[in-house]
């Protein structure tokens, strides 16, 4: 009696389990030829509105270097989200390896007050060096890992863009390039799709904030330009197009 009593029990955990990773798959399905770290960027997340069921997925994209080489990436938690919004990480437990890619999938229904919502996601980065907590490397290293803000509505109101500081943003739309192939041995190439611009010039920064490279117009081909940083580590690069008509900006990963 008591061993049919545990084989039920098994199988309803069993049935349980496989019917809440079926409905959590299907809202968190990850994109493996995304290569934003963190995407869509808070300014793209859907605000959500008080007392209205919300979804939304963030994808993740684990970088091979945060100024060192990545071993693997350990996400824990989620925090400060509003009440009543749940989040739930595909794979869990979600370590990832360098170039690996997960998604978070967000939902629930919340009473919080209108505002912005700054989410603390953290974990362990490991490295040789050691195992240093994402909160620890954002304090040292600012930008490295891109922050998550969540905007609370009023049931109905508009939702405008959420103001993080998160560098992959177009400030002007006009402006718009390619960066290929992504991910890259470490020569890309970057064209322009609609130009010439006024006084444009080009920047790729790498982690640190640190300018690796630079050219201005005069150096596009045909609104072209190709870029080596075979002599540059492995890992996440930020390319920068600015010029008088605004500023846009894509990740570049170099395997």
């Amino acid at each position: 009696m008591f061993i049919h009593s545990i084989r039920r029990f098994i199988i309803a955990v069993l049935a349980f389990t496989m019917f809440s990773y079926s409905s959590f798959s299907q809202g968190c399905v990850i994109d493996t030829n995304n290569f934003e770290l963190l995407s869509p960027a808070s300014e793209y997340l859907p605000c959500i509105e008080r007392n209205v069921p919300y979804e939304a997925t963030i994808q993740i994209f684990a970088i091979p270097s945060v100024g060192f080489p990545v071993d693997s990436y350990l996400i824990t938690t989620f925090l400060n989200l509003p009440s009543g919004i749940t989040y739930s990480i595909n794979p869990m437990p979600c370590k990832l390896y360098p170039a690996d890619h997960a998604c978070v999938y967000l939902s629930g229904t919340t009473t919080d007050s209108v505002g912005n919502y700054l989410v603390d996601y953290n974990g362990f980065i490991y490295l040789q060096q050691g195992t240093p907590s994402f909160d620890y490397v954002r304090s040292i290293q600012p930008g490295v890992l891109p922050e998550v803000s969540l905007k609370v509505i009023e049931q109905g109101a508009s939702c405008s863009n959420t103001s993080t500081g998160i560098e992959d943003v177009v400030s002007n739309k006009e402006i718009d390039f390619t960066v290929y192939p992504n991910p890259s041995s470490g020569i890309f190439d970057v064209k322009i799709s609609n130009g010439p611009y006024r006084n444009a010039e080009i920047n790729v920064l790498d982690v640190t904030g640190r300018t690796v490279y630079s050219a201005t117009t005069g150096d596009f081909l045909n609104n072209k330009i190709s870029i080596d940083l075979k002599a540059y580590p492995k890992g996440l690069y930020l390319v920068r197009v600015r010029s008088a008509e605004g500023i846009a900006s894509k990740n570049i990963v170099v395997e």
